[in-house]
């Protein structure tokens, strides 16, 4: 398991712009090793990605405190979430992409 869980309910010095539409590289290093990821809504584009693709579970802020509960429920869905990040790889490997659609024009 992989936690990437930001608080945005506070103001800091980031535009809203920003932080909902990024994608941390972090997170790729987590799927690429294969770790579901427990994520918040915060970063929209992120949790897009996460959520539509099945690639670990969201957590409201009010549920951090029940992480324990919530971990133990989810854990029996983990062969699922190490499928579907199985997938996610194999359809979007870069390598895979670079050699197909660029190579060819350089």
């Amino acid at each position: 398991w992989a936690l990437f869980f930001l608080d945005c309910s506070e103001p800091f010095n980031v535009s809203k712009v920003h932080y909902h539409n990024v994608f941390p590289t972090k997170l790729s290093t987590y799927i690429e090793n294969g770790l579901p990821i427990i994520f918040s809504k915060d970063l929209i584009y992120s949790h897009k990605i996460l959520s539509d693709n099945s690639l670990g579970f969201c957590l409201e802020h009010n549920e951090i405190k029940d992480l324990d509960q919530i971990f133990e429920e989810k854990y029996a869905h983990y062969d699922s979430f190490l499928i579907n990040i199985n997938n996610f790889i194999r359809e979007n490997n870069l390598e895979d992409a670079i050699a197909s659609k660029l190579i060819p024009y350089i």
